[in-house]
């Protein structure tokens, strides 16, 4: 990877952070859109940070970008213990798109040991940056799905310069949520205690999440131990996803507590 590509790659990186903070429709100063790709509120029913979204509801989003864009791939992964599904969203340049096996295999070339000097130099500068985000291995750190969400659509509908040279040099995949049967849990419940009025109070019941909560699988398993291990089927389709690419940026989006940042 080089040096232009981390700094495109840092500025995906950027373009999360914005995605996690941002109440409005622009997360990117300056960002312009696609208008053949549909808004989020469109296909939600909703702007994303104003409820918690459900996963028939991400799947819906999702599917709906890849249909509207030539810059999506959504990729099935595997299902959880309940039934629901995971997936990849795979986004980047048409053109990259075109040569996304060719992609892939030279990417999980570049962590071959016994490659030679030469060859890895003229992969490198032939090969856009990987780089795989993680959203929600917790299933309640809602914020985590909702900016994977954000970050689909800049990417797939933005058409700002900068959001344009991302694509050309970074293939993202965006898993938009990791525990798809912990956050469903988590958003039934609080989805059915906020009404009109948010209440800030720690005290309220919308703060008082009930046993056994979001945050762990349908077995009470945190996956979040298990990234080594791979006892359970959320953690072994998603290892086996990241082991096809071998990206060479993953961050795992997290919350870290009410009163911290993230």
């Amino acid at each position: 990877m080089t040096n232009r590509r981390g700094y495109l790659a840092a500025t995906l990186c950027i373009l999360l952070a914005a995605a996690a903070l941002s109440a409005q429709d622009t997360m990117w100063p300056g960002g312009s859109y696609d208008p053949d790709v549909p808004t989020p509120e469109s296909i939600l029913g909703y702007k994303i940070g104003k409820q918690h979204t459900p996963h028939y509801l991400i799947e819906k989003f999702i599917f709906a970008i890849e249909q509207a864009s030539d810059r999506v791939v959504v990729r099935e992964i595997g299902k959880t213990h309940q039934g629901r599904s995971q997936y990849y969203v795979v986004i980047s340049s048409p053109a990259n798109i075109a040569r996304l096996d060719e992609i892939r295999a030279q990417t999980r070339k570049l962590a071959d040991p016994g490659l030679g000097a030469d060859e890895m130099a003229n992969i490198v500068a032939s090969l856009p940056a990987t780089v795989m985000v993680n959203c929600g291995v917790h299933g309640n750190e809602g914020t985590a799905h909702e900016s994977g969400l954000r970050t689909i659509y800049q990417l797939a509908a933005g058409t700002d310069a900068k959001t344009l040279e991302v694509l050309d040099n970074v293939v993202t995949l965006v898993n938009p949520v990791l525990n798809p049967d912990g956050h469903d849990r988590y958003v039934n419940f609080i989805n059915g205690y906020i009404v009109s009025q948010e209440n800030p109070n720690t005290d309220s019941m919308e703060h008082s999440e009930p046993w056994p909560g979001g945050r762990t699988n349908a077995y009470y398993f945190d996956l979040n131990r298990d990234w080594f291990l791979l006892t359970q089927p959320e953690s072994i389709h998603r290892m086996i996803e990241y082991h096809r690419w071998l990206p060479q940026v993953a961050p795992d989006l997290h919350e870290m507590g009410t009163n911290s940042t993230f």
